[in-house]
């Protein structure tokens, strides 16, 4: 008589395991999965709802996920629950600047810098806060901090030649970005940064090396295309600019920088029709763009009729009241409602 087979006892599911879910939730962030993370990371929390962890990496896919004032709430739990955590008090310094309260970023920055000096990523995020404050000398001192700390720290390279550029130092925004180049030297930000800065200074053949390298890197690098037209027209090659704004336009049709340059371009080589065209597509894109409207007069005044003008004459005036670009003041001339203040402006 044969035997006959018992099952085994059912097992009932095993309780859901917050370290594995943890881990499973930072695996997913780490790849590039935010949203899929955060549920993780709720259902940690609600198996242990003192889990540090899991409230900073909640709050980490908040800022992520451009949810900044739920990413300080998330934040600042995991922070009552690990006081002296520098990563938790720089994303919440972060998230606040995310949001506006610049001054409360830098006071949580000043809060992990005390507990860990040492930390060169605190000084640079630091550093970039102030340099968006305009608090030019302590955004320089805090990126100063940062490469005593990490000599080789690109993005403070980087970030400080923005900075000494926007101070119209050139020759030193020049060498500091030429740092950053040197420790990076494939990376597209760097080449680009280091071009414009070239180009500020009017070393337009340098300028174009660099533009040139940033297109070999990346080739889909559309400002890179941009900034080497502008070079060429600078350097009296408008042929040569339009075949790079023709990458650039495959790349981005409605780029007003891109239909701006060609323009310049074409009038350049004494194509009006055209030129006329491209900024009627610029100023349609962009109606309250001063530069494109003033173009455009210029260009119309030249080409077209009095009733082409007219729709646009309105917005000319109120620019050029506004002093938004000097050179066309002669459009206060033509409006009919101009008034001797106009004149005596023009």
């Amino acid at each position: 008589m044969s035997k006959k087979k018992v099952a085994p006892p059912s097992r009932s599911p095993s309780p859901a395991n917050p370290f594995a879910l943890l881990a499973r939730a930072s695996h997913l962030f780490d790849k590039g999965q935010a949203a899929q993370a955060a549920p993780l990371c709720r259902q940690v929390l609600r198996l242990q709802p003192q889990n540090a962890g899991a409230w900073q990496l909640l709050g980490i896919t908040q800022i992520v996920d451009d949810q900044p004032a739920d990413a300080i709430l998330s934040l600042q739990k995991a922070l009552e629950l690990d006081g002296r955590n520098t990563r938790t008090l720089c994303l919440i310094a972060t998230a606040c600047a995310q949001t506006g309260r610049a001054q409360e970023a830098l006071a949580f920055f000043d809060q992990a810098l005390a507990i860990d000096p040492s930390q060169a990523d605190i000084w640079y995020d630091r550093g970039n806060v102030l340099q968006a404050q305009q608090e030019n000398e302590a955004a320089l001192a805090s990126y100063d901090r940062a490469l005593a700390i990490v000599p080789r720290h690109a993005n403070a390279w980087l970030n400080r030649g923005h900075l000494l550029l926007a101070l119209h130092q050139h020759r030193e925004a020049i060498t500091s970005i030429e740092r950053a180049v040197d420790i990076a030297p494939r990376d597209p930000r760097a080449w680009q940064s280091l071009g414009k800065a070239l180009f500020e200074a009017q070393r337009f053949v340098d300028a174009l090396a660099c533009h040139e390298k940033v297109v070999h890197l990346d080739h889909k690098h559309v400002e890179g295309w941009l900034s080497f037209a502008e070079v060429l027209l600078r350097l009296g090659r408008p042929d040569l600019a339009l075949e790079r704004l023709d990458v650039a336009a495959r790349l981005s049709p409605d780029s007003s920088r891109g239909l701006i340059l060609r323009a310049n371009a074409l009038h350049r080589q004494r194509k009006q029709n055209e030129e006329l065209e491209t900024l009627q597509k610029a100023h349609a894109f962009e109606p309250d763009n001063a530069v494109v409207t003033g173009s455009l007069m210029t260009c119309m005044l030249q080409t077209a009729s009095w009733d082409d003008l007219q729709p646009i004459l309105d917005r000319v005036l109120a620019s050029s009241r506004a002093g938004a670009y000097g050179s066309q003041a002669f459009a206060m001339l033509a409006h009919p409602d101009a008034v001797a203040t106009d004149i005596l402006q023009a």
